[in-house]
């Protein structure tokens, strides 16, 4: 069998591969493949020899990329909740828009045309902090009014 052309003595009759060798088919698979396969029995028996883990190191395209994170994240469970509402005075539906308040666990509420103007009071929502954009004018004008949770993560 060894006289036969084409043929390698070590892979036709079993034989272990001496890892300091290589044969013809180490050579074309590298060559067909461009990388030495981990998986060989030559390579086994190399790392058992010398006591080692062997490491193939790939071309720096072929690599997997690693994400740093500077800083873990904290877990919110809250979530976030946004409305908003457009009316026309927030004075007449003053104790209905607390009560939805505050059913709903609202996070952030933002009221268009609350018509509250430089005289009028200052709004307050308990367990909110209260934005609020006032007009100059006596009637009319669009202000807005912006209710932000306290204590929320967000």
């Amino acid at each position: 069998m060894s006289n036969v052309p084409g043929v390698i003595p070590s892979a036709a009759a079993g034989v272990p591969l001496i890892p300091t060798k290589r044969t013809r088919l180490e050579y074309s698979t590298v060559a067909k493949t461009g990388y030495i396969d981990p998986a060989q029995p030559d390579i086994e028996l190399l790392e058992k020899v010398l006591k080692t883990k062997t490491r193939f190191d790939l071309h720096k395209n072929s690599r997997q990329k690693q994400l740093k994170i500077a800083k873990k994240q904290p877990i919110l469970t809250e979530k976030l909740t946004v409305i908003t509402f457009n009316v026309r005075g927030i004075k007449e539906c003053q104790h209905e828009f607390n009560e939805l308040m505050h059913a709903r666990h609202l996070t952030v509420a933002a009221v268009q045309e609350t018509l509250l103007n430089k005289k009028s009071y200052r709004y307050k929502l308990p367990g909110y902090t209260v934005i609020e954009s006032k007009s100059y004018q006596n009637l009319g004008g669009n202000e807005l009014l912006i209710a932000l949770k306290n204590n929320s993560d967000f």
